[in-house]
């Protein structure tokens, strides 16, 4: 990274240069019984930095929103004032790092269909403010389905699946 950035310098384009700097996934240390990554859909799998880095048009700002790495290319067609297609899933990010305008996400997906042969076979996560719905197909006991306040428990340790069934019921609309 340091050598792309020493370059773009030598090259007087860097502050003219959209930077964007994220991952795939994070990695799992035993939070939820599980190494590595790409094994469940909590927190410490999921939860990866997005940096954008473009100063000739965004002052440096923190986003405490839950993002998709979907609303990458729409943001950069929207940095850009291009049109963007309305055959995508994903929203401009922009709003978000300007406060002009609003964020068009109602809620936040993240997916994940299991290996052959592994227990899991699929899991989604269904991120709306403080809430993180987790649908497990087939359960296990290792990985069962879960809602989560993130806010006041970001480590994923109080299962409310069965405490707000109300809440668990709105967000499963979106799991589809």
């Amino acid at each position: 990274m340091e050598e792309l950035l020493r370059r773009l310098d030598e090259l007087g384009i860097r502050d003219n240069t959209i930077i964007i700097i994220t991952a795939d996934h994070a990695e799992e240390f035993y939070e939820h019984g599980y190494f590595r990554h790409g094994r469940t859909l909590y927190q410490e799998g999921i939860h990866v930095p997005l940096i954008i880095y473009y100063p000739k048009k965004l002052e440096p700002k923190r986003v405490e929103e839950t993002v998709s790495t979907i609303d990458i290319f729409p943001t950069i067609l929207d940095i850009l004032k291009l049109d963007t297609p309305e055959d995508i899933d994903g929203v401009s990010l922009l709003p978000l790092m300007t406060d002009e305008g609003s964020y068009e996400r109602e809620f936040v997906k993240s997916e994940f269909f299991g290996f052959g042969g592994q227990e899991i076979k699929q899991q989604t996560a269904i991120f709306h403010g403080d809430w993180k719905l987790l649908e497990v197909e087939p359960e296990t006991e290792t990985i069962p389905s879960g809602l989560y306040n993130l806010r006041t428990d970001p480590k994923e340790k109080k299962n409310l699946y069965n405490v707000f069934p109300e809440r668990r019921e709105s967000l499963k609309k979106h799991v589809s």
